[in-house]
This record gives structure tokens, sequence and C-alpha cells, in this order.
């Protein structure tokens, strides 16, 4: 239990740095929108040019994608995904999640979500050179998420470097010898839904929503 409190901060936090980064940036849109009405009030096009044009260099180019209609959940998505395609990974995310959700199941989404995508991104920043085990294109990342009869089912599968180990049914972390804390905070998250959870390189999680 104290594992998925501590998952769900982790997440909380980063919806909150999401947030202070949207403050930092209107502050910084409402100083930049002064500067562009005195150069226009002075007359002074040159520098009004000038100063458009150092903006748009300045903009970084980010693709601002709706996964799903659910903010928080959004945001996690975004957040990681981002993090992959800038290790060079491809990633494809087709999600199909219900409209509405509880608040706790949103919470858990976010976990889930943002564990799997996490992994991912560390095990493609752990790919050095070629072709990843299963003889697939290296760094690919595929997330996808449909309701299917009363289930929520997620289908997760990213390259990486050499095979997965299994312990029992877990899988053992690539970063130290013992069970993967992603990987295992998902399955108990499916386990209080009455769901289950299954491991790499594919991880189907069936999730009960009715």
């Amino acid at each position: 239990m104290n594992r998925e409190i501590g998952e769900q901060k982790k997440y909380q936090d980063t919806l909150l740095e999401h947030e202070k980064e949207l403050r930092r940036q209107r502050h910084d849109y409402r100083h930049q929108l002064t500067v562009l009405q005195e150069y226009a009030n002075e007359g002074k096009l040159e520098e009004l040019k000038e100063y458009l044009e150092d903006l748009g260099r300045s903009i970084p180019s980010s693709k601002h994608i709706r996964y799903t209609e659910n903010i928080a959940v959004n945001a996690v998505i975004s957040y990681y995904t981002q993090m992959a395609e800038n290790m060079g990974a491809k990633v494809r995310v087709d999600l199909a999640l219900p409209r509405n959700i509880s608040h706790s199941m949103e919470q858990n989404l976010c976990v889930v979500f943002g564990n799997l995508l996490e992994n991912a991104a560390e095990a493609i920043g752990r790919i050095k050179s070629g072709k990843d085990h299963s003889g697939e294109e290296e760094k690919d990342i595929s997330l996808s998420a449909v309701v299917h009869m009363g289930n929520l089912v997620i289908h997760m599968e990213n390259s990486m470097s050499g095979k997965p180990k299994k312990w029992g049914r877990f899988f053992v972390s690539s970063k130290r010898a013992e069970m993967g804390i992603g990987l295992t905070s998902i399955a108990n998250i499916a386990g209080l839904y009455n769901g289950d959870a299954f491991g790499p390189v594919s991880v189907p999680c069936g999730i009960p929503l009715f």
C-alpha cells in the first residue's frame, strides 16, 4: 500500500511540475507582450521584427497531442512520451479510455501509464545500437488501451537491450537484482480491481471497470 501511495505522489508531483512550467510561461509571455507593445507604440518596426524573429527561434518544437480527454492521465502520458521521444524513440499511443472515471481510478491510471512509459523510456535509453532481441526496429514503443467486455485492457510493447529476466510471475529489474518496482505496482493496482497484469515484452493489463 505504501508503495502505491508513493507512486501516486510521484505522478502528482509530475502534474505539479507541469503546472509550474505553465505558470512560468504565462509570466514570461506577459513580459514579452509588454516589449512588443512598446516597440509598436514607438513605431520601431525593425526592432519589433528582430524581436519576433528571436522569439520564433527560442520557441521549442514540441507536439501538443491530446491522447485522452482525462487531463491528469494525458499530462502523465505526454510527459513520458516526450521523454522517450527525446531519446530517439518512435512512440505510438492509441487510447480509448472511458470519458467518466472515478478520482481513484484516475490516480491509479496515472501510476499505471506512468510506470509503463517510464520503464519503456529507461529501456530505450539503455539501447546502444543495432536491433533489439526480438529483431524489431530498435527504440520503438507502442501503448494502447481499450474497453472490452467491461474491462480496460492495456497493451504495452517496447524495444530493449538484451532479454527480460523473470523471477516467478514477476520480472527482475534491469537496474537491480530484484523484482521490478514499476511492474509490481502495476500488478498490485490491477489486483485492486480483481484484474491481472503480465510482464514484458508484451504487457496486457486487464482492469475491470464495471
